[in-house]
């Protein structure tokens, strides 16, 4: 199995990927070393009485390339380095109204990147039920809080799963769908979405916290790919792992 890909901010602001309708998926805080360039200028001839010069630059403190790690860099740096495959520029850029820049929707690589050897299979279909999986909530208006939810269903949230899933009591809790006997809600908390069932059975019913996106990793073994079918189902999966196959 291929290394696990991370991402690295070394760019001395925020960065904050978001979604087209404005929320944000993720945020990279900014690095306490950020990667900057030294200039060096050298003259290097004469047209006439006009000197050239030729300024080259260097980061001196870029990090060595390593298998599976990224670093978000300014334009000028990814410039300087048009060798390196592993440093990325905040791209798509969201402003306010205003016009200053509050986010981005994608980060770019550099020209020599091949998307077909970075990114495995499992990698691209997690990627792809993330997206989903905010869409689903994107539009919702919110069912309640979390306290609130739990308690329709006669149920009591523990300290302990807050704490072990990242939530709080006033947690935004929606309703993505509504079946006879199920309803799945999703949690937003710190830009994840944890995942919840409230099942009946008569007149009981229960009230399960699964997990999160923050689980929805590239750890997929052979064809298990449990922790995207809350997300994706068997046809989205299908259709996916063709558009894998078939991407230059």
């Amino acid at each position: 199995m291929s290394k696990k890909k991370k991402i690295q901010n070394r760019t001395p602001h925020n960065v904050k990927i978001m979604s087209k309708k404005g929320n944000v998926i993720k945020t990279f805080s900014r690095s306490q070393s950020p990667i900057r360039l030294k200039s060096e200028t050298k003259r290097v001839g004469e047209i006439g009485e006009i000197p050239l010069s030729k300024t080259t630059m260097e980061g001196g403190n870029l990090p060595p390339e390593k298998e599976g790690q990224y670093y978000i860099v300014s334009r000028a740096v990814q410039s300087a380095y048009p060798d390196r495959t592993d440093l990325l520029i905040p791209n798509e850029t969201v402003r306010d109204d205003k016009g200053r820049i509050v986010g981005c929707q994608s980060l770019a690589v550099p020209e020599n990147f091949s998307s077909s050897s970075s990114i495995t299979k499992e990698e691209f279909l997690v990627e792809k039920a993330r997206e989903k999986a905010f869409s689903l909530v994107e539009d919702k208006e919110p069912a309640g809080t979390l306290s609130e939810i739990a308690d329709s269903h006669g149920a009591v949230v523990s300290a302990e799963q807050m704490v072990e899933k990242g939530i709080k009591p006033s947690s935004t809790v929606f309703l993505v769908s509504s079946a006879k006997k199920r309803k799945l809600y999703a949690i937003v908390e710190k830009n994840d979405l944890i995942f919840a069932y409230g099942t009946f059975f008569g007149n009981q019913s229960s009230f399960d916290i699964e997990g999160g996106l923050r689980n929805l990793t590239s750890e997929i073994i052979g064809d298990n790919y449990s922790d995207v079918d809350g997300v994706l189902s068997k046809k989205e999966k299908t259709e996916l792992f063709f558009e894998y196959e078939n991407r230059k």
